[in-house]
């Protein structure tokens, strides 16, 4: 099923905002970088990501930092390794968090390109294990995915079993296995009815009341220009497993000045259209100044990017609805203009620190290794045997051949996640 599109159709695509051009380059960029460059290492635990101990960092640019978690009488256990572009990183998912040792200490180790060392510590407590099932989407429907995901913070994996009981006694089975404290199994409910979801397992026992209706699955392909025409795709991909509604906006972004803002539009779209799930493709015309309480933070420093990573999550966490949602989002491949890298490589680096914050309902699709391997642009690349040509002429914008690899890329992680 289609719904009625609400955006302009097919035709040349409006140019990008090329107003950006001189807020992108110059010494405005550096000098915001240069204002972290003299920012002593911190290292931050943030402990209410469920299941993990998720930390950020905040060093110096061109550094690289590891982080280890430390125990009475051991060297320092290597977590991470990570190489700042950006005064900050995003939020990285280090430790799962352990139901027998609580209370955790960690270490960052920070080495400039000089070779001069930092080093800093932190002990944080986690919570107390507790173990929730989460059902998506909401509510259930006949035919569509029923994805049950129970995170159990036992730290270390195991095996549970999952079975789905329908109205009358007949159930489904599956073996769930949790990777660290998470895991999740997929069923399709096949009659309306009320079902009975039991998950069981060593120290896991838990049981819910599954309402079966009817319905088809609502999917939203918003975003700007680049959503254009690729909405019509994935239209065309799902019918009869979806009711896709396409919102391309073009000459739009989050930071673009007049109009709707895009935080008022995401929330507008999740209330009123309450899709299951969400595909974003924006950010080609951001690079405008964003007011973040210290005055006018400009593209493409450390400020610059946290204040869009910023944006960019409350949008996602609007999409989410407290977790009836999945979000599906883009991030940009290189462009051929060298004025328009910078933008969206920090446009990129945002779009990973707001992700990071939601590891069970936001899924980031990296297109840039897909067009664009190495950082480098590339007009043509090589797919399914083929030579695709996969830029338009303004070296910004996917062909209908990029957009249909795009697709391809998108459907996949989808049935990775459990939606399709």
């Amino acid at each position: 099923m289609r719904a009625r599109r609400q955006s302009p159709r097919r035709g040349p695509r409006a140019p990008l905002l090329l107003l950006l051009v001189g807020l992108l380059a110059g010494p405005m960029a550096a000098l915001t970088l240069g204002a972290f460059g003299t920012r002593s290492l911190r290292l931050v635990a943030v402990e209410n990501t469920p299941g993990y101990v998720s930390f950020q960092v905040h060093g110096r640019p061109g550094s690289t930092v590891v982080i280890s978690e430390l125990h009475a009488g051991k060297a320092p256990a290597p977590l991470e390794t990570l190489h700042l572009r950006f005064a900050a990183s995003g939020r990285r998912y280090g430790a799962p968090w352990s139901c027998t040792s609580r209370e955790r200490s960690f270490q960052a180790r920070e080495t400039l390109p000089s070779g001069a060392t930092e080093t800093t510590q932190i002990t944080t407590t986690t919570p107390p294990c507790q173990p929730t099932l989460t059902l998506w989407p909401s509510p259930p429907r006949v035919g569509v995915h029923l994805l049950a995901t129970i995170s159990a913070a036992a730290g270390g994996g195991g095996v549970l079993q999952a079975c789905l009981r329908a109205p009358g006694g007949a159930r489904q089975c599956q073996r769930l296995t949790l990777s660290g404290e998470e895991g999740s199994a997929a069923f399709v409910p096949n009659r309306v009815g009320t079902w009975q979801l039991q998950v069981s397992g060593p120290a896991v026992s838990l049981t819910r009341r599954v309402v079966v209706g009817t319905g088809a699955l609502r999917l939203l392909a918003t975003g700007d220009s680049e959503m254009q025409i690729l909405d019509d795709d994935i239209a065309d991909a799902l019918a009869g497993q979806a009711q896709v509604t396409g919102q391309a906006y073009i000459s739009t972004g989050l930071t673009v000045p007049g109009g709707t803002s895009w935080l008022t539009r995401a929330h507008a779209q999740a209330q009123g259209e309450r899709p299951d799930v969400v595909v974003v493709f924006i950010g080609a015309n951001d690079g405008f100044g964003i007011p973040d309480g210290h005055g006018l933070a400009l593209c493409c420093g450390a400020p610059w990017v946290q204040a869009y990573a910023g944006r960019v999550e409350q949008m996602m966490g609007d999409y989410l609805r407290g977790g009836a949602g999945q979000v599906f989002w883009f991030t940009l491949p290189v462009p051929r203009p060298a004025n328009f890298a910078e933008a969206f490589n920090a446009v990129d680096a945002a779009d990973e620190i707001a992700a990071s914050h939601f590891p069970a309902g936001v899924h980031l699709i990296d297109l840039r290794p897909v067009f664009t391997p190495g950082d480098q642009y590339h007009q043509e690349i090589a797919y399914g045997g083929q030579t695709v040509d996969v830029r338009e002429v303004d070296g910004v914008h996917l062909s209908t051949g990029g957009d249909e690899i795009a697709l391809q890329v998108l459907l996949g992680a989808m049935r990775q996640a459990g939606v399709l």
